[in-house]
């Protein structure tokens, strides 16, 4: 399959990106990503086109379950002691939850 090349303007004037706000990274990087699939132009250029980084397009968060644990811990821990700041929270996770 061959691509074609599209020019920066070309992908600019895309009806996708009148209709998305640019103001948010992640939404450039839906419309890079849309770009990319519909367009068939490169990652390279889509990128420059919605000055996204190639990290940022590439990025993808990996969740863990340590991450959903310690927001439970912390929800519980702010319910039981309302009056506690972020600092005695942090220091009786690390010291007494261990």
């Amino acid at each position: 399959m061959k691509k074609t090349r599209f020019t920066e303007a070309e992908i600019m004037h895309c009806p996708a990106v009148h209709c998305a706000g640019m103001s948010r990274e992640g939404n450039r990087r839906a419309l890079a990503e849309k770009a990319v699939a519909t367009r068939s132009v490169t990652i390279a250029l889509a990128c420059r086109a919605f000055e996204v980084s190639e990290t940022c397009y590439r990025y993808s968060p990996k969740l863990d379950d340590e991450n959903e644990q310690i927001a439970d811990l912390l929800l519980g821990l702010t319910k039981a002691k309302m009056t506690w700041g972020f600092g005695l929270c942090f220091l009786y996770l690390r010291n007494v939850q261990g």
